[in-house]
């Protein structure tokens, strides 16, 4: 993981690895949307790409979790 990404909290690396692990975060949609908040507007990208970049990966989160349960109900019949 990138320096920018990794600051030292009580003797502990705290990054987005531990952060996920700290709050049981599986999802990589999701995962992928706080790292991209987590540093928005502080690379080489500008605030509103990070944030348009974070917005998409939860819209496709979504989008997985609809096709998810219309796969569940087209199995139940």
């Amino acid at each position: 993981m990138r320096k920018h990404y990794s600051f030292w909290y009580k003797g502990l690396k705290l990054d987005p690895y531990r952060i996920f692990r700290i709050y049981g975060i599986a999802a990589p949609e999701q995962q992928h949307a706080i790292k991209k908040l987590l540093r928005a507007g502080k690379s080489v990208k500008g605030l509103e790409v990070d944030i348009q970049e974070s917005i998409d990966s939860l819209n496709r989160w979504l989008e997985i979790l609809n096709e998810d349960k219309l796969e569940k109900n087209n199995d139940d019949l």
